[in-house]
């Protein structure tokens, strides 16, 4: 299992490469890794803003995330999540 910290730290390391390949903006952890409550087999969740449409690339982005992290990933687009959402788990939103 990986740690949040250390999901942070390989985000951060891939900044370049994610924002080239993709267009990603911005970068953001949340949920039980963010909380310091994952455990085994919990899936890394991850707010991905973008400065382009991906279509069916995002398939291609998870996958690199996935390889990158060694561990499942949910990838969440912020366009997309509602604002009522949004404000929910903005608290423990870890940016990368």
């Amino acid at each position: 299992m990986v740690s949040g910290e250390t999901v942070i730290e390989k985000l951060k390391d891939a900044k370049v490469t994610l924002k080239r390949g993709f267009g990603v903006k911005e970068i953001a952890m949340y949920g039980p890794h963010s909380r310091g409550e994952a455990q085994e087999g919990d899936d890394v969740m991850l707010l991905v803003t973008i400065d382009k449409p991906l279509g069916l690339r995002i398939m291609d982005l998870e996958e690199q995330l996935k390889t990158l992290l060694e561990n499942p990933v949910d990838i969440t687009l912020k366009r997309d999540i509602e604002k009522k959402y949004l404000k929910t788990i903005r608290h423990e939103l870890i940016y990368a």
